[in-house]
């Protein structure tokens, strides 16, 4: 079977399977997950995060591409890229870009508690190396960012402050 029709097949068994047989098409799969087929880098997307190493040196080039990707791409690859970006390890301008444009995800009350978690989560990854980022962080906490989310993510979130002891938010 080649790549598109592993892909297809709703099994992530034999993808990741296929891809452990055939480590080359790594390279496929990441062109395939920054590509314009909304549904086909969506499973991309997703396969890749199941198969990448933390700070995977084949991703590494591919981050600014899929930071600057972010605000333009659907709900569920959206979720993907930054599950993704939180196993690598960004600094510089892309990290700088990377916080703003997960400021503004976090920001959306529109957008998905899923999405909106691992935005999140990659701001707490950010400010833990810069402390000076806590107290934007404490302002991105108010009740009104909160309240939007469900209950699962809303705790998740309690959950991932408490552990960074960045800060501590009064439960409801």
């Amino acid at each position: 079977m080649e790549l598109g029709q592993i892909l297809l097949s709703g099994r992530k068994h034999d993808m990741i399977a296929y891809v452990h047989n055939n480590p080359g098409c790594i390279n496929n799969i990441i062109m395939l997950a920054l590509s314009d087929s909304a549904s086909a880098a969506w499973r991309a997307a997703w396969l890749l995060e199941s198969v990448m190493a933390d700070n995977d040196r084949k991703v590494r080039p591919h981050v600014p591409r899929m930071i600057g990707m972010l605000p333009n791409v659907g709900e569920s690859q959206k979720r993907l890229f930054l599950m993704i970006l939180q196993r690598m390890e960004i600094d510089g301008v892309d990290e700088s870009r990377l916080f703003d444009i997960c400021t503004t995800i976090w920001e959306d009350l529109r957008s998905a508690s899923g999405v909106r978690c691992y935005a999140f989560k990659i701001l707490l990854k950010i400010a833990r190396k810069y402390p000076d980022l806590i107290n934007e962080i404490r302002l991105l906490t108010e009740q009104r960012y909160m309240e939007t989310l469900s209950p699962g993510i809303r705790h998740s979130i309690r959950l991932a402050m408490q552990r960074e002891k960045l800060l501590t938010l009064p439960q409801p």
